[in-house]
């Protein structure tokens, strides 16, 4: 070969390898399962974060609840475990930690620093099992409960608002007798509403006016762990509860309602006050369906508080501030460069641009910011399921002012000037030999019967005596008493 055609062929090879692409390396993928909710493939936040981190996000199901529990479960059981996945049950942590289904993270909290200087140690403790951590807290809401009013009606009866339950009574009474809404039946019952277990639950206000949580929760009372239902007041509450019942003045139907029938009701004016979340009242959406019928329904906060000797009416909060966390595959030991990608997830988004991201989108697309100060714009509306992707949580107060501005005097009600009790059973794992979900059941199952009255009142203490014979509550207070003990809110 001639030193022409050496060179020729070096010069041929130069231009091969100029030309031909360098593959570039894969990023990592992170399985994230059970969001809670459903992930659009148009949504452009969880690929912009992916992008900042140099990894890919996949969500596994946006299954939520029960459904989300039971297909984790199944993945378990086939070593099949996302690599993240949301814990929806905190009782189900120490399941999946006896089954070596889930990462003690404690090896690795120095990843993610600004993750564990967020959270107090109380909220860390919620996660620790046998001296290991399994999963990551979330920060918690602001109260978002309060009791929603006819304000219009109010006006119109020329009536002042109640502070004790005689004067509540009889302005229930104005309301039933009045045909408030003009359709010649007297068909509105006074006060209604969703459930009787939840936070939103109907008959709250009678509830935390006697110094009790709702029904199927865990008090402190006195520096003692208290089954709410156990405590005396409950009895004077659903005495309360039975004298509006017989008078017509709560809905009956309410124990079958939801928030959906619950709005519908109240545009048909069908009721006069109900308990709820500024969330479920107070955005426009929502103020269009109940201004559907009577465009003069004027439906905002109730401006006093049912006083009894024992409380003032108000909202609940549970202690544990959070009920979803997120856990770690155990497999994720093994691959440190995976697990560091995970990780990074929850340190980015914690706080700065990374949350501002997660609640409220691209700026200058869904928000524009001016010196610290964030803005909405329309297309954050299209966002609605960005609470599912807020893996930390976030500033709830000023998230909610941000994006619900036309809710800000509901929201700062509700946050500041509502009432709170406190209630502390999400804190407490089912100890053996106890099945709270069996003794939950019976419990609000004799609960609406004192209600309806098919069982007299009378017979409340044996109720109680139930509760301890049948169901072993006594077990359970001693588990709980040891578990607030540990955690210092009994001392």
């Amino acid at each position: 070969m001639t030193k022409r055609s050496i060179v020729s062929l070096l010069l041929a090879l130069m231009m091969l390898l100029c030309i031909t692409p360098v593959l570039a390396e894969e990023p990592v993928t992170i399985h994230v399962y059970g969001l809670g909710a459903t992930i659009p493939e148009t949504d452009p936040v969880l690929p912009e974060l992916g992008n900042r981190l140099g990894l890919k996000i996949v969500v596994d199901t946006a299954a939520g609840g029960a459904d989300a529990a039971t297909g984790l479960m199944t993945r378990m059981m086939d070593n099949d475990i996302p690599d993240v996945f949301r814990v929806g049950d905190l009782n189900n942590l120490a399941v999946y930690h006896e089954s070596d289904a889930v990462l003690d993270l404690t090896p690795y909290l120095d990843q993610i620093p600004s993750v564990v200087a967020a959270f107090p140690e109380t909220d860390w403790a919620r996660l620790t099992i046998d001296g290991g951590i399994y999963g990551i807290p979330r920060r918690g809401e602001v109260n978002y409960m309060d009791y929603f009013i006819r304000k219009d009606w109010m006006e119109k009866l020329g009536a002042k608002y109640p502070t004790t339950f005689d004067e509540l009574y009889d302005l229930c009474v104005q309301v039933r007798d009045a045909d408030l809404d003009g359709n010649g039946v007297n068909d509105t019952y006074p006060i209604s509403g969703s459930k009787l277990e939840s936070r939103a639950g109907t008959l709250n206000m009678f509830f935390t006016a006697y110094g009790v949580t709702q029904p199927n929760t865990l008090m402190i009372k006195d520096n003692q762990a208290v089954w709410a239902c156990t405590d005396p007041a409950y009895k004077l509450a659903l005495t309360e509860i039975r004298r509006f019942m017989e008078a017509g003045l709560i809905d009956p139907e309410f124990v079958s309602m939801n928030e959906d029938t619950l709005r519908e009701k109240m545009s048909m004016g069908k009721v006069f006050l109900a308990n709820g979340g500024w969330c479920a009242f107070a955005k426009q959406a929502q103020q269009d369906v109940l201004k559907a019928v009577d465009a003069n329904a004027d439906w905002g906060h109730i401006e006093s508080n049912i006083v009894t000797e024992l409380g003032i009416s108000g909202a609940t909060h549970t202690a544990a501030n959070f009920s979803n966390v997120y856990s770690f595959s155990p497999d994720l030991a093994d691959d440190p460069e995976k697990l560091a990608a995970a990780l990074s997830i929850f340190e980015y988004t914690i706080s700065g641009e990374g949350d501002e991201l997660l609640c409220y989108g691209l700026e200058n697309v869904h928000y524009t910011k001016e010196n610290g100060v964030i803005t909405k714009l329309p297309a954050m509306n299209e966002l609605g399921y960005g609470w599912a992707i807020q893996f930390t949580g976030r500033n709830d107060m000023a998230y909610c002012m941000t994006k619900f501005a036309e809710c800000a005097d509901e929201i700062e009600h509700a946050a500041n000037e509502v009432p709170i009790l406190t209630h502390y059973e999400a804190l407490v794992s089912q100890p053996e030999g106890v099945n709270m979900a069996d003794l939950k059941a019976y419990e609000s199952e004799q609960l609406i019967a004192f209600i309806y009255g098919t069982r007299p009142m009378e017979e409340y203490d044996n109720f109680v005596q139930e509760l301890y014979n049948l169901y072993n509550l006594g077990a359970y207070l001693d588990a709980a008493t040891e578990t607030l003990t540990e955690l210092g809110y009994i001392k």
